[in-house]
């Protein structure tokens, strides 16, 4: 079994195929940041000489849909799957939190707190989370589908950290090695600070998150922060194995036109957590000063955002500077970063912000465009903009300094230079993450050869 930290390895050996079991929630159609990881994986292990087989809902309603993302599936990907059943939607269907069918009346004084019980109960009931009730049939499914197509590697990955509970079962089953990889925390996942959790409860997620890290034959996490967290359970066989971005995306686009008005592009969900209010500080500082107008500067919103984010820009004034828009398919996502004048990274404002790297810093970074943090200063994204050389990073009491950052970028842009000289952004290519992760791989299948 290795140990440590895995960065990138020169030689990646592969004298055979080997056969792989990903057990995901998220799979094409699923659209958002869930389905991109192991989407792209998957794409460069099989090239890797992994023959992929993934276990996924037949079921799912999937709240976001990207039809497109099919497109990266390499041929001879199998996928299989059952249904999925979700505590939280046999919940509505129960009439509890609502009407049967899950909508409650508008004007019912009760909603409130029917709701408050729904949380309650899914908080503290349904441990890992709403879709526990799928681990046994999917347990029980596997193992017989297991008998007629041998495996040499199962990996789960998520949240939902169901998946994991389902891969542990299979390991203590089978005896087939076993990759955990978490995209996200358990215990200290952002929003677990806002359950109404009881001490039972937290204490029985801590202790399945501790069994999951220890049974698994390896485990991989996205940041060092969270690398940190789990080597204090379990010393060796974490691996450091961050998200990336496909350079395939990235061919072929358009170069960026340096025209007014200066363009600050956020993609993706902008939920209360992420409220960067900063931003709203320092440019509502400038409109009063009358040093900005929507001519000279505009921000695009693009994917969900949260009302109170919205209801804060018309409170300070700004709200004619926003352009929000409905979220893109992922094969359009590209070019919008690549013409934009810079890119908006919002970290959660949570007690665990400063482990937190997104997803899609990976592809900002590809953009080639200045990025413009909203975060913690000495936070995981904070050091992999100034490594990468690729932005700045600003806190909760920096709306001066923000704003005149924004003015630099006007200056910069007016003068045809709104450009950013990185380094080092290629050791986060979604083939290197795949070569890094078939090691993992292919050690612990020959250290447990069967």
């Amino acid at each position: 079994m290795p140990h440590g930290i895995t960065i990138t390895p020169k030689h990646h050996p592969m004298p055979e195929t080997k056969r792989l079991l990903l057990l995901t929630y998220y799979w094409p159609p699923a659209a958002g940041a869930g389905v991109q990881r192991w989407l792209k994986m998957v794409k460069y292990l099989t090239d890797l000489g992994w023959q992929c087989t993934i276990y996924c809902p037949s079921n799912a309603p999937y709240a976001q849909r990207d039809e497109s993302l099919a497109r990266d599936l390499p041929p001879g990907v199998r996928t299989i799957g059952t249904h999925a059943l979700d505590a939280g939607h046999l919940l509505a269907q129960s009439g509890i939190g609502g009407r049967k069918g899950g909508h409650a009346p508008v004007d019912s004084g009760s909603v409130k707190s029917q709701r408050g019980v729904v949380k309650w109960l899914r908080a503290n009931l349904f441990i890992p989370d709403a879709k526990m009730l799928w681990i046994a049939p999917s347990a029980r499914y596997l193992r017989r589908w297991l008998m007629d197509n041998p495996q040499d590697l199962l990996i789960s990955t998520g949240p939902p950290h169901t998946m994991h509970l389902i891969a542990r079962r299979l390991k203590r089953s089978t005896g087939i090695p076993w990759l955990a990889d978490f995209r996200d925390p358990w215990v200290n996942i952002d929003y677990m600070h806002h359950l109404p959790l009881t001490a039972w409860a937290r204490r029985a997620h801590e202790r399945q998150e501790r069994s999951v890290l220890l049974e698994a034959d390896a485990v991989t996490v996205v940041t060092p922060g969270w690398l940190a967290d789990y080597q204090a359970i379990r010393p060796h066989g974490i691996h450091l194995v961050p998200n990336g971005y496909d350079p395939a995306d990235f061919e072929h686009l358009l170069p960026y036109r340096p025209t007014l008005p200066l363009t600050l592009l956020h993609i993706g969900q902008l939920n209360a957590d992420r409220n960067p209010h900063t931003l709203w500080e320092a440019l509502a500082l400038l409109h009063a000063q009358g040093r900005i107008s929507t001519e000279l500067l505009r921000v695009r919103l693009i994917g969900a955002v949260d009302e109170s984010i919205k209801r804060e820009a018309e409170q300070r004034g700004i709200a004619a500077y926003l352009d929000h828009q409905p979220p893109l398919p992922h094969s359009a996502v590209p070019q919008e970063l690549r013409s934009s004048g810079a890119l908006l990274l919002a970290i959660n404002d949570t007690p665990t912000a400063k482990s937190i790297l997104t997803g899609k810093v990976y592809e900002y970074l590809a953009a080639g465009r200045p990025i413009i943090c909203l975060g913690p200063k000495d936070g995981s994204a904070a050091h992999l903009l100034e490594e990468t050389r690729s932005g700045h990073t600003f806190g909760r009491d920096d709306a001066q300094r923000l704003a005149q950052h924004l003015l630099d970028l006007l200056a910069q842009l007016r003068g045809g230079r709104l450009e950013v000289e990185q380094r080092g952004v290629e050791l986060y290519s979604r083939a290197s993450q795949a070569a890094d992760i078939a090691t993992i791989a292919s050690a612990i299948s020959a250290t447990d050869a069967r």
